[in-house]
């Protein structure tokens, strides 16, 4: 999360001090494609993609300079975060019916079986797994699925952990094309304000978990 939010911050200086003109003309030009494609297509895009593993943060990032004229940057906000949605939500399904059948042979072959989602917290096992360090969102959502988690309970808490960070990405994308560069700090300071949210709740949860008080993040089970 720390270093997303300084490569953005990077990237807003040098439009700002005006020595990525070059890029702004090509961003333009990428913008220009986008609004063309149109905002139906983009979002439909922003939530079948990322389950085959593509970043959310480009989407974030051109969402707001190519659609906030049309749809404002609330609109836009609300767009990003339904395409999220939609996107934890078919990835469950994919996990869950497609990918649990193999899954479990392979690990039943190992001697060990899945665990099972019901002896913990549903809302706090999601929430645990979506906070952790390392995995991909789509690797997160598919381990989600293939232990078949509550389903409300997973797309709720995994739509709304990377909300933080989508309406900052936005913001600051639409600021930087805007050059309005109050939003623009403003937007970075949100992200980095949801990076720290983000680090010092892992830590309560990890501290919970190693003490008892919380689910272990999914993995095979004797």
């Amino acid at each position: 999360g720390a270093l997303i939010v300084l490569g953005l911050i990077v990237v807003l200086l040098l439009v700002l001090t005006g020595r990525a003109w070059g890029l702004r003309e090509w961003t333009a030009q990428v913008l220009s494609q986008l609004r063309v494609m149109g905002a139906p297509v983009f979002f439909a895009a922003m939530a079948i993609l990322p389950s085959v593993g593509f970043p959310l943060l480009p989407f974030a990032v051109t969402a707001g300079p190519a659609f906030s004229p049309a749809l404002g940057v609330g609109g836009v906000i609300a767009c990003a975060i339904l395409a999220v949605g939609l996107n934890v939500a078919l990835s469950y399904v994919l996990a869950s019916r497609l990918f649990r059948p193999p899954v479990q042979r392979l690990i039943a072959r190992l001697g060990y079986q899945l665990p099972d989602p019901q002896r913990h917290n549903p809302w706090l096992l999601t929430l645990l797994v979506r906070v952790t360090p390392g995995p991909p969102f789509w690797l997160q959502s598919y381990a989600l699925g293939v232990v078949r988690v509550r389903f409300g309970a997973y797309v709720i808490v995994s739509t709304a952990v990377p909300a933080g960070y989508l309406t900052g990405a936005i913001l600051l994308g639409d600021a930087m094309m805007r050059g309005k560069g109050g939003l623009a700090f403003f937007a970075a300071g949100l992200l980095t304000l949801a990076g720290t949210g983000l680090y010092f709740l892992r830590r309560k949860l990890t501290t919970q978990s190693a003490s008892g008080g919380a689910p272990s993040p999914p993995g095979p089970s004797r």
